[in-house]
């Protein structure tokens, strides 16, 4: 079926139907339509028909989705060239596409067995952490841990941060992104580990994630310094456990990071409304560690016309079986 005149927030805009149904609107401009599809509390696949490169690019950088089509249909994703999987209410989990270069990770239980040899220097808001080392009695091998997990974190973000086609097919570009996450909280309680909650803010910081910090007060017990100190790097708030499921159910909290298991109260909380707690230890290898922050993007291009290349005739691709 063809449903004319769509209206903004209407209940064909909204609802996801299983089915062949095409609901059709009116956009004032290619600015306007983006954020009529971005109204949407799903977002698993988008596409775009424009020539207009200026468009693409714009649309590419601001449309909200996880597998995003130029040019071409928006079905038939294929194993490693377009990796499946959305975003908002289209994904539950921690993410990893299936098909895609993390997906593994979804099956296993990493642990850190050594210290990775990786480094690049690191940013200035992470750099503006250390100011709170002092604060702490930390051993020489802890230090070295903080050290080589910033250093770390560095180094995997300048590589994950570039767009990468694995496939190079011919006529088809097919990019594999990281974007940092918006909606993300440290969730700190009296047992966590000050050191490993630091490295979690390093981490957020270094590949620019929106990551708040929630804490109970019972969580200064174990540092010398008071969260709020972190007021210029990060948002803070402070509030018991109960305040904090009270925040959760609201639906309003989409990841929490945490040091240690998750109570049962917390676990009950987030099943009612959908939102991922990650609990695995901190890493310092940023490969791992960073994917809690960021979500993966499949871009796929068709920038041939009806087989004819243009200018990208002479690249160098994979060759047409």
């Amino acid at each position: 079926g063809i449903n004319l005149g769509v209206r903004p927030g209407g209940f064909t805009l909204m609802t996801e139907f299983f089915g062949p149904v095409l609901g059709l609107m009116r956009a004032d401009s290619l600015h306007h339509a983006i954020e009529l599809a971005n109204a949407v509390p799903y977002g698993l696949t988008s596409g775009l028909q424009s020539l207009d490169e200026r468009e693409q690019a714009k649309w590419i950088d601001e449309i909200e989705a996880g597998n995003l089509y130029v040019n071409r249909g928006t079905t038939g994703a294929i194993v490693r060239r377009q990796p499946f999987g959305g975003c908002k209410a289209s994904n539950i989990g921690a993410g990893s596409k299936a098909g895609g270069p993390n997906y593994l990770r979804e099956f296993m239980k990493a642990h850190q067995v050594g210290l990775p040899q990786e480094k690049l220097p690191v940013n200035e808001a992470v750099n503006n952490l250390t100011t709170f080392l002092d604060k702490m009695d930390l051993t020489a091998e802890q230090l070295g841990i903080w050290t080589a997990s910033c250093a770390n974190y560095a180094y995997w973000w300048r590589r994950m941060k570039q767009d990468r086609d694995p496939s190079k097919i011919v006529g088809q570009d097919n990019f594999f992104r990281y974007l940092p996450r918006k909606n993300m909280t440290l969730r700190l309680e009296s047992k966590s580990n000050p050191l490993d909650a630091l490295r979690v803010c390093a981490a957020a910081l270094t590949c620019g994630a929106k990551m708040e910090i929630s804490w109970t007060p019972t969580a200064a017990h174990r540092a010398d310094f008071h969260w709020l100190d972190l007021l210029s790097a990060l948002s803070v708030i402070e509030e018991s456990e109960e305040q904090f499921l009270e925040r959760v159910k609201t639906g309003k909290i989409e990841r929490v990071r945490m040091i240690e298991h998750p109570s049962k109260a917390l676990q009950e909380a987030a099943a009612q409304s959908a939102m991922h707690i990650m609990h695995d230890p901190v890493l310092i290898n940023g490969r791992l560690e960073l994917l809690h922050y960021l979500r993966e993007v499949s871009i796929s291009i068709d920038y041939h016309r009806y087989g004819n290349l243009g200018l990208r005739e002479g690249e160098l691709r994979k060759p047409i079986l």
